[in-house]
């Protein structure tokens, strides 16, 4: 069974700023981010958020691109484009961390098109052990169908350059209180109670955060 979808590559950026300088980088991306996603790249953005719970002062984008050789074409052009060197030479200076990772998507869980709800969106992290990247894909494909009643996931992904044994999992909530409701829910489900059992014991480590999507966000 494929585990990758295969269509796309995404690219998820995690950019950290200190406090003194969030109001400049949210104007740069808000200004510069929408002009690269409008070049005729192969490149889409996905979504744009900031963290509001978790690691604070911390954005997380996500970039689609036409598979390897759509990435490559991409970056080889941002190169010499003057809209991304303008971009890369101001936002520098405002960037006290940042990391990337090339991911894609499992077969089961295509990410969602854009769409505004103005809801909360939860990104959830987990650091799997080696080597069971599969078993992890064969219980959540299972799980998933059952946690739908009650959510509908934006997007699923694992890491092929950067971290490795990672999956990305983004979830969408009206609001804190219907995430706690919806949870407790799936937890009266017996497959959703299966599946968190089975794969608890596959992480290393994992992490949650809640984060708001910025206004020029696809997903929002």
């Amino acid at each position: 069974m494929q585990v990758a979808r295969g269509k796309f590559i995404h690219e998820i950026q995690r950019q950290s700023v200190s406090p003194a300088h969030a109001d400049e980088y949210r104007s740069l991306i808000a200004e510069y981010f929408p002009k690269l996603a409008e070049k005729g790249l192969p490149m889409r953005l996905t979504g744009s958020w900031e963290v509001i719970v978790g690691d604070l002062e911390t954005f997380y984008h996500i970039w689609e691109y036409d598979g390897y050789a759509g990435y490559d074409k991409a970056i080889s052009e941002l190169r010499s484009d003057p809209d991304f060197q303008e971009l890369t030479k101001r936002i520098q200076p405002l960037l006290s961390n940042r990391s990337n990772w090339l991911t894609q998507e499992f077969s089961f869980w295509p990410s969602s098109p854009p769409r505004t709800t103005n809801g909360l969106y939860e990104l959830r992290t987990y650091h799997l052990k080696p080597g069971h990247l599969l078993e992890w894909e064969q219980h959540w494909r299972r799980g998933l169908e059952a946690r739908r009643k009650f959510v509908e996931p934006i997007g699923a992904w694992f890491t092929q350059i950067g971290g490795l044994h990672t999956v990305f999992h983004i979830w969408e909530y009206p609001s804190l209180e219907e995430r706690k409701k919806t949870r407790d829910m799936a937890w009266q489900v017996e497959t959703w109670n299966d599946t968190v059992s089975q794969t608890v014991k596959l992480i290393d480590k994992m992490h949650a955060q809640i984060m708001r999507p910025l206004p020029f966000s696809p997903l929002k």
